[in-house]
C-alpha cells in the first residue's frame, strides 16, 4: 500500500486498503485513501486491555523488523501500566532468520509471563517451536494471521496449546455479514473478504451519492457522505442505492462493520475476536 498510494493520489484515483501499519494514512494522501483495518494504535491498544484481562503483568515482545514493530511497543508500554503490567523488554528480529535462539535467550532472562510474537506465520512457527524446546511454560500471544490454523497443524499440539490469538472480527452477527455468507455459502468468513466486500460498496454507493460521477475526486468527496452521519443505516448497497436514488441520506454498515472514518482515513472503531489454541484447534476466548 505505501508504494501503490502515490501512484493513486497523484492520479487522483480513490484507494482502498486492508493495510494496517499506522505510516499509510499519515502519508500525504489528500484524502484518496481510507482503511477498513484498525491501524496498530487501535489494534494494539485492544490487546492491551485483553493482557490487562487476564492478569497479565510481564510482557516480553519478540517482533519481526516491520513498520508496526516499534509503534505496537510503545503502544503496550501505555496500556499496560494501567492494568499494574509492564513490558519487561524487547526484540525486533529479521523474520528471514532461521533461528531465533539468541532472541529467545533474552526474552527467558526477563522471565515474562507473557511473550507477544509480533510477527509472520513462517518466523511464528520457528519462534514457538524453540520456545518450547527452551522449556518456556509461559503464555504467548500473536496477532491471528500469523498464528493460524495452518501453523497449529504444522506442529504437535502441546507447542502451540495455549497461545491466545488476536484478530479484527467483522460484524458476525449483522445482516450485512449474514447476507455476504450466505452468498459466498461460508460459514465463517475472514475479516478482508468482508473488509473488501464493503469496499466495493463504499464506493458504489458514493458514486451514486455524487450523481454518477465515477472519479476519484468525486469518490473522495462523498465516501465519508454515505457511510458515516444522521442518515438511514443500510447493510446492503442496493438498499442503499434505493434510497439516494429518492433523495434520502444513508449511513452504510456492512460485513466488516461500521464504516466511520477520521479525516485522515482511518477506521474510528471495530471488534477485536480473541481465541485460543486448544489440542491443534482454536477456541473461542472472547470479543471486545
Amino acid at each position: 500500500t505505501t508504494a501503490v498510494a502515490p501512484l493513486c493520489w497523484e492520479s487522483k484515483t480513490f484507494l482502498t486498503t486492508v493495510s494496517g501499519s499506522d505510516t499509510i494514512t499519515q502519508l500525504p494522501h489528500q484524502g484518496y485513501l481510507i482503511r477498513t483495518q484498525p491501524n496498530t494504535n487501535l489494534q494494539i491498544g485492544k490487546l492491551g486491555e485483553f493482557l490487562i484481562s487476564l492478569k497479565v503483568k510481564r510482557v516480553f515482545v519478540l517482533a519481526a523488523q516491520t513498520p508496526f514493530a516499534l509503534p505496537s511497543q510503545k503502544r503496550l508500554t501505555e496500556i499496560l501500566p494501567k492494568g499494574g503490567g509492564e513490558v519487561v523488554g524487547a526484540v525486533i528480529y529479521d523474520k528471514d532468520k532461521t533461528t531465533f535462539r539468541s532472541e529467545i535467550d533474552q526474552a527467558l532472562k526477563a522471565k515474562p509471563d507473557m511473550i507477544y510474537l509480533n510477527g509472520y506465520t513462517p518466523d511464528c512457527t520457528v519462534l514457538m517451536k524453540e520456545l518450547y524446546k527452551a522449556g518456556y511454560t509461559g503464555a504467548k500471544v500473536a496477532q491471528g494471521y500469523a498464528v493460524n490454523q495452518k501453523l497449529l497443524d504444522s506442529m504437535p499440539a502441546e507447542v502451540s496449546d495455549g497461545t491466545y490469538t488476536a484478530a479484527p472480527s467483522p460484524a458476525v452477527e449483522s445482516a450485512g455479514y449474514k447476507r455476504l455468507a450466505k452468498f459466498l455459502g461460508a460459514g465463517d468468513l475472514d475479516p478482508y473478504s468482508c473488509q473488501c466486500h464493503d469496499h466495493i460498496s463504499l464506493v458504489t454507493l458514493a458514486i451514486a451519492k455524487a450523481k454518477g460521477e465515477a472519479t476519484g475526486t468525486s469518490v473522495r468527496d462523498t465516501v465519508r457522505k454515505i457511510s458515516q452521519g444522521p442518515g438511514t443505516k443500510v447493510d446492503s448497497a442496493v438498499d442503499g442505492l434505493k434510497l439516494l436514488a429518492q433523495g434520502k441520506e444513508i449511513n452504510f454498515e456492512g460485513a466488516s462493520g461500521p464504516c466511520d472514518f477520521t479525516d485522515i482515513g482511518d477506521i474510528l472503531d471495530c471488534q477485536i475476536k480473541y481465541e485460543q489454541a486448544k489440542g491443534g484447534k482454536f477456541v473461542f476466548v472472547k470479543t471486545i
